[in-house]
């Protein structure tokens, strides 16, 4: 297993990157938004440096809240457009995957309709990052529609694309992350930890919440030693440095 840190796109991205590197993480998932880290702003030669100087590479992430599923065939193909922004510097530091959300419309569509919306993007998604070497990573979110049977048929028409399973979206709506461990073992290529109450989505640190940290990587143990990135959003790094702690414990225990 290796275990990555997040940087925050509100923050300079290489002072997040030298924190990251100062506290032996493995890898930096890097998130590219706009701000302080947009597409134009990042120095993709500098970024490159530092980045090889991890262990291993770490996968980009493109900003959420792209309508990759908007019932506006328009709005889709301009979200996929601005996509390749983001792959040109994932490509160019080096990276060669992207996690990407899931977007439900609501609007009264129905399931099948914005399941629909979003394979045609993932499609084109798919074609475009294949010309950039990368592959893509199809995040859940927190959405009551991101049901295991639901992820499941959408990368049932995107068989190149991997399933990030992000505990935290997947321990609301009624859901558990075993749900997905025992649904999408064969698709998962990446995982989120972070931590709530069932209730909503508060990236917590990991033992903050009510998930059941061991039987869950005792599960993920089982058939998965890939890469895990502590998805904590706190202005104290000290607690993300407790859920790597945690993380360690559970892992080596089971």
């Amino acid at each position: 297993m290796k275990i990555g840190y997040p940087n925050n796109p509100r923050h300079e991205l290489e002072k997040e990157i030298a924190w990251a590197k100062e506290h032996d993480f493995d890898y930096v998932e890097l998130y590219i938004e706009e701000g302080k880290t947009s597409p134009s702003s990042v120095s993709v030669a500098s970024v490159s440096a530092l980045l090889h100087e991890f262990p291993c590479m770490g996968s980009g992430h493109i900003p959420w809240y792209l309508p990759f599923g908007s019932p506006v065939k328009s709005v889709r193909k301009a979200a996929v457009s601005e996509a390749e922004r983001y792959f040109e510097v994932f490509a160019g530091v080096g990276i060669n995957a992207a996690a990407v959300h899931a977007h439900w419309c609501g609007g009264g569509f129905s399931a099948k309709e914005m399941i629909s919306f979003q394979n045609e993007s993932l499609h084109s998604l798919m074609d475009m990052a294949a010309g950039y070497g990368i592959r893509i990573l199809f995040e859940l979110t927190d959405r009551k529609e991101d049901s295991p049977e639901n992820i499941r048929q959408i990368l049932a028409s995107c068989p190149s694309a991997g399933f990030l399973l992000d505990t935290g979206h997947a321990n609301v709506c009624g859901r558990k992350p075993s749900d997905y461990l025992k649904t999408l073992a064969d698709r998962i290529s990446h995982v989120h930890l972070h931590d709530n109450f069932r209730d909503m989505d508060l990236h917590l640190p990991v033992g903050c919440g009510n998930i059941d940290w061991e039987h869950f990587f005792k599960h993920l143990r089982s058939f998965y030693d890939g890469t895990v990135t502590l998805e904590i959003f706190s202005k104290y790094r000290e607690y993300i440095l407790f859920s790597r702690e945690k993380v360690l414990k559970y892992w080596n225990q089971t």
